[in-house]
């Protein structure tokens, strides 16, 4: 799993137990269900009041449609009477406009017409249309109506084509530009009909209920209002049929629409009153339930700032500071601020705490250090037994034979390998250094094996001033002296120095019979090196102890064996360039790279001829 997945998992779990979280849900539990209420308390007020303004509204309507219904019944019982009673008629159809008794039936019927429409008084006309002879035969009712010239035509017009409305029921149509309702009753070639002036019904007396911004118009089937109202088309008001009793529509403004439908015609009164004249009959309920949100928002708003301010604020500065020690800054501390008697000690308690933390991990590092220099500075004086009784052995029998000068020669290396030694408690010596007592070493052991011994070193021309442990090298070489050797083989040992980035890298290798495989694990595993059996090795485990001590991490020991079928064992070290890479316990270390060449100097140890002791079997 990715490792930044799992960190935003733990930030989600620590932000989910915190108190801050806990008491921001407990806010919101409170703040929710008290705004739900009073939001839904607010919208029930408003709904209820649609309720009571539509069903007022609904009732007038009702009413007046009933009013509407009752004269359109009237108009259908004298259309159908007029159709069964009168003999002019049957006439009219039979007979011919050239006839005179045609003429005269035309002049009965109108008159008659003329005479019926005072009894009606929503009636705009009655008419008769022949269509055989084309004819249109009708009357209005002009002390009640009055209608432009031009509307005369066009009237004229829409009564002649009475086959292209709906038989027997009212409905709208427009005779030019004024809507009219009209209904046609045919009896054979005859259509005989009365229309209603629309205008004429909206008389002023059909009130809104106070609402005098609001309208009522007539709606056909489908969905065209009359007259035509500029309020639908500039709120874009839909009037198409809808389920509920009325419905709230438009926009930019919203108006409440209440229909009622005619019983005798495929018309409706459609009632269209401002939603916000409704809603000033609810200001104050409307207002304090509003103010009531606001007061409890403000409310909590405030709980949470002065939950944060008195308890989050002191307690997440006391977690930041903990925090802070727990990542090794001992010399945090938390700013005494004025906050409750409480969280005053708890902060004096901590800083007295983290000074005295500091106090003991000052005087534990102290104890420490003097511990590992101690560690050190024994590790570095420990002198393996067989050099020095191998040395004091060829010093003897330097002695016997007389070799006077070579004697003298043995005794100056020693003084100068003890001195090396046994020298001021320096903690590192330069690389330089380290390379000349590795000669004055090698040079004894060429007492000793003067036919079986070579030596390579590979380094750069001007090597960096690096310092290093001392005896760092001539404990591996020592090491493969001691161990390498077979039975009958010579032993070839070479030493390669490089820069590496910013470490100095120094492998040793030799031809001998390599380290054996306990060795190898226990160098492998700390763990395991602890509980083994250091003795044999000694010289191994103190240079690594020693790489520990000074550099910490950065300094990095290897051992291994050659791949078969080659033999001997190699060791890798890797020590940094950089002083800022030394413990504090460690001594400064300077770097200098004048150059990159590299020289190869063979140091080989050959047969001096007439030595005592290489002649010597």
């Amino acid at each position: 799993m990715d490792q930044a997945y799992l960190m935003n998992i733990l930030n989600l779990r620590y932000v989910k137990g915190s108190l801050k979280f806990k008491f921001t849900i407990i806010i919101l539990a409170t703040a929710f269900p008290l705004t739900a209420l009073l939001v839904f308390q607010n919208f029930y007020s408003v709904t209820l009041l649609h309720d009571q303004v539509a069903r007022s509204q609904q009732k007038v309507l009702s009413l007046y449609m009933n009013k509407i219904d009752m004269e359109l019944d009237n108009l259908g019982s004298y259309i159908h009477g007029f159709l069964s009673s009168s003999l002019d008629l049957d006439f009219l159809e039979d007979s011919t406009p050239e006839d005179a008794d045609y003429q005269l039936a035309k002049m009965r019927v109108a008159n008659l017409f003329s005479n019926d429409i005072m009894l009606y008084h929503t009636a705009g006309g009655f008419f008769t249309y022949l269509s055989t002879q084309d004819e249109l035969v009708y009357r209005y009712d002009n002390t009640r109506v009055c209608y432009e010239m031009k509307e005369l035509p066009e009237i004229k017009a829409t009564l002649q084509r009475p086959q292209c409305y709906p038989p027997g029921v009212w409905s709208i149509v427009l005779a030019g530009k004024r809507p009219i309702l009209i209904r046609v009753v045919q009896t054979g070639n005859v259509y005989v009909g009365a229309w209603i002036d629309v205008k004429g019904l909206l008389s002023p007396d059909t009130g809104l209920m106070g609402y005098e911004e609001g309208e009522i118009l007539f709606l056909d089937r489908d969905g065209r209002s009359y007259p035509e109202s500029e309020l639908i088309r500039k709120n874009r008001i839909r009037l198409e049929s809808f389920s509920e009793p009325y419905a709230i529509t438009g926009s930019p403004e919203k108006y409440l629409v209440v229909e009622e439908e005619s019983q005798f015609g495929l018309f409706s009164l459609v009632a269209l009153i401002p939603d916000r004249n409704i809603l000033r009959q609810l200001p104050f309920i409307r207002g304090l339930n509003w103010g009531i949100i606001v007061i409890v928002l403000l409310i909590l708003v405030f709980f949470y700032i002065l939950q944060n301010r008195i308890l989050l604020k002191p307690l997440f500065n006391l977690i930041s500071a903990m925090d802070q020690l727990k990542d090794g800054d001992f010399s945090v501390r938390i700013s005494m601020e004025k906050t409750s008697l409480e969280f005053n000690q708890l902060h004096e308690t901590f800083n007295l705490m983290a000074s005295r933390i500091k106090d003991l991990k000052i005087e534990v590092y102290e104890e420490k250090m003097e511990l590992q220099k101690a560690e050190l500075a024994f590790l570095r004086v420990q002198i393996n037994p067989h050099f020095f009784l191998n040395s004091l052995n060829i010093l003897y029998q330097l002695a016997e034979i007389g070799e006077k000068d070579l004697l003298q020669h043995m005794v100056m290396n020693l003084s100068k390998y003890f001195q090396f030694v046994f020298r001021s408690t320096s903690t590192v010596v330069l690389i330089e250094e380290e390379l000349k007592h590795v000669e004055t070493y090698l040079d004894i052991q060429k007492m000793r094996y003067p036919l079986r011994l070579s030596v390579s070193l590979e380094r750069p021309v001007a090597i960096p001033q690096v310092s290093v442990p001392p005896l760092l090298l001539q404990t591996f070489i020592e090491n493969s002296i001691m161990h390498g050797f077979l039975q009958d083989e010579d032993l070839e040992i070479s030493i390669n120095i490089r820069e590496e980035g910013d470490d100095l890298s120094i492998t040793i290798a030799d031809t001998g019979c390599g380290f054996p495989e306990t060795i190898l694990k226990a160098f492998s595993d700390p763990k395991v090196s602890e509980g083994h059996d250091r003795y044999s090795h000694i010289g191994l485990e103190n240079a690594r102890r020693r790489l520990q001590l000074i550099y910490g991490e950065r300094g990095c020991m290897k051992i291994r064996n050659r791949g078969k079928p080659e033999k001997g064992a190699i060791v890798h070290i890797r020590i940094p360039l950089s002083p800022a890479a030394f413990n504090a316990d460690g001594a400064r270390m300077l770097h200098l790279m004048n150059s990159n060449a590299v020289r190869v100097q063979d140091i080989v140890y050959t047969r001096v001829p007439g030595h005592p002791l290489h002649d010597k079997n």
